[in-house]
């Protein structure tokens, strides 16, 4: 999970898109005006779309959870007491381990929590 303070953001649309051209190898930049997420930027899509519900996942969501969700979309916000916290995203190229992804997580979370 990437936290929001390291999060790199757009302050608008054209803001978004002038981050994402500067930075490749992220494909969804958010849009956070003021304190709030207000939106994304996605690189393939190349348009900016407002935060839905169907993009939130909560910071207690379980990595069961998490694998059956990156079935069905590449990434999602994090929500954790009403307020986007941070970003997840699904990476298979990625060449970071299992295991890394698990400590980050539960370093970083509530995601390792015992039944």
């Amino acid at each position: 999970m990437t936290v929001r303070s390291a999060l790199i953001f757009g302050k608008d649309e054209a803001d978004a898109i002038r981050a994402s051209t500067e930075h490749a190898d992220f494909d969804v930049i958010p849009i956070i005006v003021g304190r709030e997420v207000t939106g994304y930027f996605e690189r393939d899509s190349k348009r900016a779309t407002n935060i839905e519900v169907n993009d939130l996942i909560s910071d207690g969501t379980s990595l069961i959870d998490l694998v059956d969700i990156f079935q069905q979309r590449k990434f999602s916000f994090v929500l954790s007491h009403q307020f986007v916290s941070g970003y997840i995203q699904f990476r298979p190229e990625s060449r970071t381990s299992e295991v890394d992804v698990l400590r980050a997580v539960g370093s970083s979370s509530k995601w390792m929590r015992r039944s």
